[in-house]
């Protein structure tokens, strides 16, 4: 249907059916063909895009795929019930752009934009009280919770992994601040269940690049293994390689699911002192860049481990770093982060490197 997949993204209303002359009988034969689902009161989405089929789910992913699915049926709500809510919790991490882990997809979540009502559990979604007209803002014509809200949400609804997940990536996108986030908490402060949300902004750090590596972060702390995120190794051929974690005691380097920063920097001449090849190795065989990084590391006397999706579990991880710790020589131990001379103290490329 042109009104659903074009101007309507996704979303039609019994509204909207009928002043194409679409009345209940024929949208009874749409929901039951599979064409229409219904997602709250007066409200339909493209059941295509809700529920794809298998072989669009493998092209696409199943996490890009939900993310979708949860979107169309936040905007399908957003439109029943208008003004009177907002996006909260996970919902309004999404809705932000945040990390959210696909687990917690199932519901959507909203709030009431003005203080007083109830809250209240649908089969599909749940509507909060909120008793802060400030915690709302606009987001590309969707009415949500401020960003640090949608992080602390997400720390009650999906507990710490999800919660930390969300507040590591709000850090290092610029949506919130640790102020912010303790500034809400102190709002809060007689909201139940509050003790996880706390515990995830005691541990949210913006330094780490991706839900995996936050999620590996916790398994450290649970190990009670020291490290460094984000430490910068220069090689003896003057290349810098940004490697995910360090673990000083150990002489250990972590990497999550293989991903290497190949001399990240500016583009300069491979002439230039102190530029990696590694960027240009990888734009011809990332796996040959990769190889080259890594023994480049290792040959300083760095013991190197790799963790993937599937191995983020303690004793997968403890195992991982047991095996190559004994691969470090006493030169990797207590080794000092040499980040290039293009990168500031917070991280960022200096102006004139660009």
């Amino acid at each position: 249907m042109g009104l659903v997949r074009g101007e309507g993204g996704g979303v039609v209303t019994t509204a909207d059916l009928e002043r194409i002359g679409v009345g209940p009988a024929v949208l009874r034969t749409l929901q039951r063909d599979g064409v229409l689902t219904r997602v709250a009161r007066g409200v339909y989405a493209d059941a295509a895009r809700l529920d794809p089929p298998a072989e669009e789910v493998a092209r696409r992913g199943r996490a890009d795929v939900a993310k979708e699915a949860h979107l169309l049926r936040l905007d399908a709500v957003l439109r029943s019930y208008g003004a009177a809510v907002g996006a909260s919790h996970q919902s309004a991490a999404l809705a932000w752009g945040l990390p959210v882990l696909v687990a917690h997809l199932g519901r959507v979540h909203l709030a009431r934009t003005r203080p007083g009502g109830t809250g209240r559990r649908h089969e599909a979604f749940t509507i909060h009280r909120c008793e802060h007209e400030d915690a709302f803002t606009e987001l590309g014509g969707r009415t949500l919770v401020v960003p640090a809200l949608a992080v602390l949400g997400t720390a009650l609804q999906g507990g710490l992994e999800a919660g930390v997940v969300t507040a590591d990536g709000a850090l290092r996108d610029g949506r919130t601040t640790l102020a912010e986030l303790v500034e809400w908490l102190e709002r809060l402060r007689h909201h139940p269940g509050l003790s996880t949300a706390r515990k995830v902004v005691s541990l949210a750090d913006g330094s780490v690049e991706s839900p995996g590596e936050s999620l590996l972060r916790l398994i450290l702390i649970a190990l009670g293994i020291a490290f460094e995120t984000q430490h910068w190794i220069r090689v003896a051929d003057g290349s810098y390689y940004r490697v995910d974690f360090y673990l000083p005691e150990l002489g250990v380097v972590l990497e999550f699911d293989g991903l290497t920063k190949y001399g990240v920097g500016p583009r300069r001449d491979e002439a230039s002192p102190g530029w990696s090849a590694g960027p240009r190795a990888a734009e011809k065989d990332p796996l040959v860049a990769e190889k080259v990084r890594e023994d480049a590391i290792r040959a300083l006397g760095f013991g190197v481990g790799r963790v993937v999706w599937s191995g983020l579990k303690e004793p997968v991880v403890r195992a991982t770093v047991m095996a190559v710790a004994p691969q470090a020589s006493d030169r990797a131990r207590n080794d000092v982060s040499t980040p290039p001379p293009w990168i500031t103290q917070e991280g960022q490329v200096h102006d004139e490197w660009w």
